[in-house]
């Protein structure tokens, strides 16, 4: 209950816990091959609304092939009525892409988060392709997506 005992205060879904899927990181065609030495990932959903934060260190031994995709921890609702990415940082993840350009979107009725980058130009968005995945070293993706489940 939520600042009183009465039935207008009751919180019926609240829930949080780790995002801990295997193929956290995975791709259209071919998942990336990674050795994961962090997952710090974990959710809160509260009612439909879903806050993600993933927090994962890897290495990256082969890139895959396809478009890269977040397993997000609950499906996105079907209207795609309400889903953002904030505070995205990539630590160098991605060959050629800066911090600050990273976006995405969650997928309708799916459990994916595709994983975008500014081109740019005007404000166009592109796919991160897993050929973008830089291979020498450790390597960190942070980022925060709030979106609506079913």
């Amino acid at each position: 209950y939520l600042g009183g005992t009465g039935s207008a205060n009751k919180l019926e879904d609240y829930e949080t816990g780790a995002i801990s899927s295997t193929n956290i990181l995975k791709a259209t065609t071919t998942n990336p091959t990674i050795s994961m030495s962090a997952n710090r990932s974990i959710y809160h959903k509260i009612g439909t609304f879903v806050r993600a934060h993933f927090d994962i260190s890897f290495t990256v031994s082969s890139a895959g092939s396809g478009d890269l995709i977040l397993n997000l921890p609950f499906t996105v609702d079907g209207s795609n009525s309400f889903n953002s990415i904030h505070a995205a940082r990539a630590n160098s993840a991605f060959t050629g892409i800066r911090d600050y350009e990273i976006s995405g979107y969650g997928s309708s009725n799916t459990a994916n988060l595709y994983l975008l980058y500014s081109t740019g130009t005007a404000g166009a968005e592109a796919a991160i392709n897993t050929s973008a995945l830089d291979t020498s070293g450790t390597r960190r993706i942070c980022l925060n997506f709030i979106y609506r489940s079913t």
